[in-house]
């Protein structure tokens, strides 16, 4: 709102009885909840409000529409210094304000889980601290009275830990938070605030990952679905409805990082808009 109150403007809220400084403070006092969703890899010909003519995104260009777009923005094309970059609000190439770990750290035999503390204390005795006067986003939102999440993908290098979210402002954390299992999507496991949590029915140790390059074994892998019962992306939906709906009364910061459609893609069933479409490849309509 512009800094200077039209005279109108004024009279109206002295014939209701409010004062401008009362106004100015419940201005002040209004935190609307954010909802963040970092779509992995995404382009914006992927969307039909950017042209896209082979199917809609109806939810997103609706966004488009009413609210606003970017048309020239831009982050860095590998997704954990584009992820730190939001974190942390450097340019990803600045030195010591960012790290990428070792990814597929967590990839034990589902029932060797202990190993987890011990990789975890070897990557946290290699991070890197910010500097004094630098923050987290989500210890920005804490600062500012807001109950902040983190649910999907994980946020920091190839291979975070609970400790690593905890000190980053996070005050619920799902999902993942290795970078090669999160491109699989039926984890044995996954993290749950400080937890570790089994999925029943999904028993493969690499989440079900597929190989990248496309071939008809490729295929066949990526559509077995022998130890694969319950997928990420329905899990992170329902985690977080559930803390909308807890902190619905409250002011909330929610970072949803997709894991779609980061490939190697997969996922339950081709959608139906896109299943007859003759100009796309099979591997095209699962993107």
């Amino acid at each position: 709102m512009n800094k200077t109150l039209s005279s109108s403007f004024v009279a109206v809220l002295s014939l209701a009885g409010v004062s401008i400084s009362d106004y100015v403070q419940a201005q002040q006092l209004v935190k609307p909840n954010v909802i963040y969703i970092y779509a992995d890899d995404m382009g914006k010909g992927m969307l039909s409000a950017y042209g896209q003519r082979h199917f809609t995104t109806p939810h997103i260009d609706a966004m488009v529409t009413r609210g606003t777009s970017f048309d020239n923005a831009y982050g860095c094309m590998l997704s954990a210094p584009a992820r730190a970059s939001l974190l942390t609000g450097y340019h990803d190439c600045h030195p010591d304000k960012w790290m990428i770990s070792k990814g597929g750290q967590f990839i034990p035999p589902t029932d060797n889980l202990s190993l987890i503390p011990v990789l975890e204390k070897e990557i946290d005795d290699g991070d890197i601290l910010l500097g004094e006067g630098d923050c987290y986003l989500p210890q920005v939102f804490k600062k500012a009275g807001y109950v902040t999440a983190e649910i999907g993908k994980l946020e920091w290098g190839f291979t975070a830990t609970r400790k690593q979210m905890k000190e980053h402002g996070w005050d619920y954390y799902y999902g993942y938070l290795d970078h090669v299992r999160c491109h699989g999507f039926y984890p044995p496991f996954l993290f749950d605030n400080g937890e570790i949590v089994t999925i029943d029915g999904n028993t493969l140790p690499n989440c079900g990952k597929s190989t990248e390059n496309e071939t008809d074994e490729t295929l066949r892998e990526r559509w077995e679905r022998n130890g694969k019962a319950v997928y990420s992306q329905d899990l992170f939906l329902d985690k977080m409805l559930s803390f909308i709906r807890e902190n619905k009364d409250k002011p909330f910061f929610l970072f949803h990082p997709t894991q779609l459609p980061h490939g190697p893609v997969a996922i339950p069933a081709v959608h139906p808009e896109l299943a007859a479409t003759p100009e796309l490849t099979r591997i095209e309509k699962e993107y």
